[in-house]
Order: C-alpha cells, then structure tokens, then sequence
C-alpha cells in the first residue's frame, strides 16, 4: 500500500512540457497555440522557440496573457535544424512533446497521455492514434492502426515496413530520456530525425498507444 500510495503522489505531480519551435507560424500557430491551451488537464507549461519570426507571430504570443507560456527568441533568424536542437538548452518538466506550428492537439491529449503513462509506467515513449490534416484543418485521414504496446524490436519493425505512420508530433517521452540521447538529431531539415530520434530512446523500454485519435497532424 505504501508503494502504491508514492506512485500516486508521483502521478498526482505530473507534469508536462510541450515544445513548439517556430518561425513564421502565420494563422497555423495561433491555432496550434489554441489547442494547447484548450488541455483538460492544465498541469504543464508550452515552451515556445521562435527563431526570427517576421511575421505576427511574436506579437500574437506575447498578447497571450497565460502563467503556462516561456516563449524564447533568437538573435537572428536559425535553420530549422538549429532551433529545434534548442530544446536541449531550455528547462523542461518530466515529460515532454514535440508538437509543429501546423499540427493540433485534442483537448483530451495530455489526458489521455497522463492515463497512458499511468497504466505503462515503465514504458519507454507514449504516444496515441491520430488524424491527418490539410493546410486549412480539414481532415485527410487517419493513421494506421498501433497495437496498444509495441516493444522496441516489433517498432522499429513496423516502422522501417512503413506499417505505422511515424513522426515528430504526438510522441511523449522523459525529458531526461531526451537529452540523454543528444536530443534531436541536427540533420538537414530534420529529415529522418524523428525516426533517429525514437530509435535511440526506446532501447530502455516498449511503447505504449492510446486507442482513438486525440491529435491533428
């Protein structure tokens, strides 16, 4: 009893990083912003990287009047390989998200991530199901079905057959984890970097999937 007590201490502490490198976010951002904030469960902060932003992407962040927001700039403008291996320099809480200026969150995705790690605990990456979406929001389609827990071996697998859809947004992993591995890798355009960047992080343990789709991307 006393041991199931302290993980639900440690549950009830949970908190969250979503992470949001920028530059030029247009219209896509302030949705994307939008649907961060709209979460269900309120424990965590977004982390904003702006790298040279021209447009009114600085002055719609800096209008939000929310506690959650860290928003940091850049001295001049920076590749997009070069701002996003910025999440390594930027104080983060236990779990973190990676999410693009396009894509959108469900309001039930931190939710639905807290149960995920909750019911997985020594799972190595969270991730759900999720929807595809065109430039003006509308939904394309939906990902291929996941198992709800993949081992290391059977993910990369089904990864490498193109038997699941794999990228950057949606997953969630320890913050530790991250920058253990050297975080993103700084690849041209951060092509392949996703699936660099989960191989290497799922050595310690399987992934865990939430049924439904509870992300846009």
């Amino acid at each position: 009893m006393v041991i199931a007590a302290q993980f639900l201490i440690i549950f009830d502490l949970m908190k969250f990083s979503i992470i949001l490198p920028v530059r030029n976010g247009g219209n896509m951002v302030k949705e994307c912003v939008v649907s961060i904030l709209n979460q269900t469960y309120r424990q965590f902060n977004l982390i904003i990287l702006d790298s040279g932003s021209t447009d009114d992407t600085l002055s719609y962040i800096q209008s939000l009047d929310d506690s959650r927001i860290e928003l940091y700039t850049s001295a001049s403008p920076l590749a997009i390989e070069e701002n996003w291996h910025r999440i390594l320099e930027v104080k983060k809480n236990e779990f973190i998200t990676l999410i693009g200026h396009d894509d959108l969150l469900m309001p039930d995705y931190l939710e639905t991530m807290k149960n995920l790690i909750e019911e997985n605990p020594l799972a190595s990456i969270y991730q759900t199901h999720f929807n595809f979406i065109n430039g003006d929001g509308s939904q394309t389609g939906e990902c291929k079905s996941m198992p709800s827990l993949m081992q290391p071996e059977e993910f990369v697998e089904k990864a490498l057959q193109l038997k699941i859809d794999l990228n950057g947004t949606g997953f969630m992993c320890r913050s530790v984890a991250y920058d253990k591995v050297g975080g993103i890798p700084m690849y041209p355009r951060l092509l392949y970097s996703d699936y660099a960047l989960w191989f290497s992080i799922i050595s310690k343990g399987p992934v865990a999937v939430a049924q439904g789709q509870h992300f846009s991307y």
